[in-house]
């Protein structure tokens, strides 16, 4: 981490006027279409350098942890009890889907929750099978087994989800 601190040190040095950071915020240009915070991209500050930046008198700094965003709105809107319970706070859902799957303790270092996360998402988002394979770099029927293991895990997510298909 020493580092990546010292490469966001430059990036904040470079982005000073004066004595503030001016960060570029691009609210429409992002493949995602989340926010995304550049030069520096501050969202990406490790703990021990947020007590760099503080807010002018009066004011506060904010943050939102939007690492679940996806899965936490389906949940909602799903209704899917499974989904709620591993979108809860302090809950990683990815790592919980994975373990879920795979029938054992993951661990967040392990590949299987990038395959988790990244088929949870594929399937809010319609992504096929054959394309969700080729990006996870695997065969299509384990992406068929992968898939089918969110299913079982979210039931109601898996109906809501077909029903919205459905419905296009």
């Amino acid at each position: 981490t020493l580092t990546r601190d010292a490469g966001k040190l430059r990036e904040i040095k470079d982005a000073l006027r004066g004595d503030r950071v001016y960060p570029v915020i691009d609210t429409v240009g992002t493949i995602t279409g989340r926010f995304a915070i550049r030069r520096p991209a501050l969202q990406n500050l490790s703990p021990g350098m947020r007590s760099l930046l503080f807010p002018d008198e009066g004011m506060v700094l904010v943050g939102a942890d939007l690492s679940h965003v996806e899965p936490s709105i389906a949940a909602a809107l799903s209704g899917d009890a499974a989904m709620l319970e591993a979108v809860a706070p302090g809950s990683d859902p990815y790592l919980w889907l994975a373990s879920t799957i795979w029938g054992e303790n993951i661990d967040a270092d392990d590949p299987r929750r990038k395959i988790a996360k990244t088929a949870l998402l594929a399937s809010l988002y319609g992504q096929g099978t054959e394309s969700l394979a080729q990006r996870l770099g695997i065969n299509e029927e384990r992406a068929r087994e992968v898939r089918a293991g969110i299913d079982r895990t979210f039931p109601i997510f898996a109906k809501w989800r077909k029903r919205l298909m459905a419905d296009d």
